[in-house]
């Protein structure tokens, strides 16, 4: 959203391919699990997903939306198929009388990880751009000082009225801040 300057409903827009990529791989790896071993069907995932982060990691402003459309359809293909396929695993695994108690703290985990991993993954591309800005900010000495407290906020490019007070370098500058930022979160 803010690196490409598109709208929070075009943002939530292209995660639309890779929902319908999630739904599709969900689907297959439901049958796929009868047939192949849980290995054949977890590595080619984790591969697919870790091609689209790959990819991804490489976002800067010329990044079209079909560049990302289809990174997020590959991770998408991948992440649908992972969930099912390391709770069968699980549940098969254990006896019947765990089977419950086997996939709840799957659950459990998956939620406590995400939750700790969005959080230092925001921490890190915050402080990150945080520090670049500060770096930038000096050399923008035609901004009031008001304006400079504003810009080393990282959600200014995500604000049409703070946006539309600054220069079109500047925007470009705070742009490219944020696509290598995000960078560093995608690897």
């Amino acid at each position: 959203q803010a690196v490409i300057g598109v709208s929070p409903s075009a943002a939530g827009y292209l995660l639309m391919p890779m929902m319908l990529a999630v739904v599709v791989s969900t689907s297959i790896v439901g049958r796929l699990l009868q047939k192949f071993p849980y290995r054949m069907i977890l590595i080619p995932s984790f591969g697919l997903m870790a091609l689209g982060f790959l990819i991804l990691s490489q976002i800067s402003i010329s990044t079209t939306m079909i560049q990302i459309i289809i990174c997020l359809f590959l991770i998408g293909l991948g992440l649908g198929a992972v969930p099912p396929t390391i709770s069968t695993a699980i549940a098969r695994s254990v006896e019947h009388q765990n089977r419950g108690v086997a996939t709840s703290s799957i659950h459990l985990f998956r939620s406590i990880g995400g939750s700790i991993g969005v959080s230092i993954l925001g921490s890190l591309m915050t402080y990150d751009m945080s520090t670049q800005v500060a770096e930038l900010s000096k050399k923008w000495t035609y901004h009031s000082l008001e304006q400079l407290k504003k810009i080393v906020d990282p959600k200014i490019l995500l604000e049409p009225q703070i946006r539309a007070s600054l220069s079109g370098t500047v925007i470009h500058e705070l742009q490219q801040v944020f696509s290598q930022a995000l960078h560093y979160v995608f690897l």
